[in-house]
């Protein structure tokens, strides 16, 4: 399955949202992805383009974004 996992703060019109939201994937204790600032990915690529052609992409640049293809399972996703 390919799903995109959002960690939104800045955009959110509410009080005391997350500044700089960093989000990471996980299945069981091994980290899948993590992403901090969306347009950038922290193993050294971007799916910046992939993630806005879902028409779900974040509008602020420091929140964060993965879209990773998974199989069926159980996934935590933990934002900070």
């Amino acid at each position: 399955m390919k799903l995109v996992v959002r960690g939104i703060g800045p955009s959110l019109p509410l009080m005391g949202p997350l500044a700089n939201p960093y989000l990471e994937l996980h299945s069981g204790s091994t980290i899948l992805a993590m992403n901090d600032n969306w347009k950038d990915n922290l193993a050294g690529g971007s799916q910046e383009v992939a993630i806005q052609n879902t028409g779900l992409a974040p509008t602020n640049d420091l929140e964060s974004a993965i879209l990773p293809v998974l199989d069926p399972g159980a996934y935590t996703a933990i934002l900070t």
